[in-house]
């Protein structure tokens, strides 16, 4: 069984984001605006950045488990994610390195450790990921490509909503106004009974960037249900970071059944 430590840090990746750079109205949904213009202005938004270091906190609750902890971030855009975990900030629990090519952690407590692809997240969140989409998810950004799809547009009064019309792969986006990053967003598969919801409570700006400050996370299948929890008390970015990393000698491998 896969550890629920090196699930959590896993998934506590990256977050960032800025504001949309259209001259679209801000503030509020207005009327006669394109889902085309939307989708350009949604991408528009994302942030450059080289690299970013945060402190986060992390929980994690689903029916038999729950912990919080507290996680050192680095990242290297497009590159390299890194996160060491510690329990009261103080204990260490866990680190991990992820590339475009390989996710890596290794955990204390079990003396366990995955060497692998993205099938780990996969698995537990119930949709494709690779190092692309898990960066968006943590940006603000939609996980696909909003120009994949076809949409219908059924704004409500705070939030653009585009709604995908791909009957196998349901996927419904909140986009928001103030900076058109996103609000929500909801990855369906009907056929397999899975829903993967991701919920940005609340942004601010830091410096002339918007950041996702906190963010939901809520996986289920069947009548599993998988809640994750984010909240980033300090971000800088463009700072030197450094990714130590090493799986020590005699720690257990965890398998995953493909």
């Amino acid at each position: 069984m896969i550890r629920k430590i090196g699930l959590i840090i896993c998934s506590f990746l990256f977050l960032v984001s800025c504001g949309a750079k259209k001259k679209l109205p801000v503030g509020e949904v207005a009327d006669n605006v394109s889902t085309k213009t939307l989708v350009k202005a949604h991408k528009d938004a994302e942030v450059d950045f080289r690299t970013l270091q945060a402190r986060v906190r992390g929980a994690y609750k689903s029916e038999d488990d729950e912990q919080s902890i507290a996680i050192a971030l680095r990242m290297e855009k497009d590159q390299a994610i890194w996160l060491s975990a510690k329990l009261g900030g103080v204990i260490p629990l866990a680190k991990a390195y992820i590339t475009p090519g390989k996710v890596q952690f290794y955990e204390k407590i079990n003396q366990e450790y995955f060497d692998g692809d993205f099938l780990l997240l996969t698995d537990w969140l119930g949709t494709d990921l690779d190092f692309e989409k898990v960066q968006n998810m943590f940006l603000g950004q939609s996980i696909y490509d909003l120009n994949d799809d076809k949409f219908s547009q059924e704004n409500t009064p705070t939030a653009y909503v585009l709604k995908s019309k791909n009957e196998i792969v349901q996927k419904e986006y909140h986009i928001n106004p103030s900076h058109y990053l996103l609000d929500k967003q909801i990855i369906s598969r009907k056929l397999k009974n899975q829903t993967l919801t991701i919920t940005y409570a609340n942004y601010q700006k830091v410096g002339e960037e918007w950041f996702p400050y906190e963010i939901k996370i809520i996986a289920q299948e069947d009548d599993k249900t998988t809640q994750i929890e984010i909240d980033y008390r300090q971000i800088e970015t463009n700072v030197e970071v450094t990714f130590p990393f090493e799986i020590p000698n005699g720690y257990e491998e965890i398998k995953i059944d493909e």
